[in-house]
């Protein structure tokens, strides 16, 4: 019992620790707008969390033998300590992902907004598409997916109200697309990623999902469409900010603090 008492005193100092570094870094992201530091603080708050789940376990593991268990509950601390690891390594990274996706897209449309129609038919060759179609086709793939395959309610609020067709603007080059439309619709598609980031659990993750292609049924899940959908962001804002950097225009700046 006296090893029980040193370990919550302990888990008490810990907990008041934690949640004095989490104020520390909160206030930190709060002045400078850092996602890194704001992720950090989430991670220190889920630290809290953990303590308060080591509390439960070790309460758990005070409990008098039963006839089911004879032996006790002395090992259901190992139990909420498996817990604990399981919280610290996904709620933090989760929400880095989050945080992180969400502040890219804000800066693809930062760098899309004050473009000028001619700048936006800018493009690395001939035969590759210009700005405004790549930055079209990276908003209509997350409605495709998210409304067109999985279902999602929100496409009816972008400028594609028949997701499940694939049809996007840049399929249709003769009518190029100004900043403006271009801005509502990285915002209006990045609504609907959000909401999912939001209301999606981690045992919705594995969910299955099938579409047609070519006359073939492909199987996704929904685990699979995220790390697709971030991965097809980061490509394709990428070589928006390449395009803009070979003809002397700002790039998209990832590494800058918020204003």
């Amino acid at each position: 019992m006296a090893g029980q008492a040193n370990s919550l005193v302990s888990i008490l100092y810990a907990l008041g620790a934690n949640f004095a570094i989490f104020v520390a870094k909160l206030v930190g992201a709060i002045v400078t707008g850092s996602s890194a530091i704001l992720a950090e603080a989430v991670h220190s708050l889920a630290d809290c969390g953990n303590q308060g789940l080591l509390i439960v376990g070790l309460r758990s593991a005070r409990r008098a033998p039963t006839p089911d268990a004879p032996l006790g509950y002395g090992k259901a601390i190992y139990f909420w300590s498996f817990i604990v690891a399981l919280v610290l390594f996904s709620m933090g990274g989760l929400f880095s992902i989050y945080e992180g996706w969400r502040k890219h897209n804000g800066r693809l449309v930062d760098a899309i907004r004050p473009l000028s129609g001619e700048h936006l038919k800018l493009r690395a060759a001939a035969d590759k598409w210009p700005i405004w179609a790549i930055a079209a086709h990276t908003a209509g793939a997350r409605v495709y997916w998210l409304c067109g395959v999985f279902k999602e309610s929100g496409a009816e609020k972008t400028p594609f109200s028949d997701p499940a067709s694939g049809y996007g603007w840049e399929d249709d080059e003769s009518t190029p697309r100004g900043s403006q439309e271009l801005v509502e619709v990285l915002e209006s598609s990045w609504a609907i990623v959000e909401r999912c980031l939001q209301t999606w659990t981690t045992s919705m993750l594995g969910d299955e999902y099938k579409r047609v292609i070519g006359g073939k049924t492909q199987t996704h899940t929904r685990q699979s469409v995220l790390v697709r959908l971030i991965t097809h962001d980061a490509y394709h804002s990428g070589e928006i900010s390449q395009i803009l950097g070979v003809h002397g225009l700002p790039e998209i700046d990832l590494w800058r603090a918020s204003l």
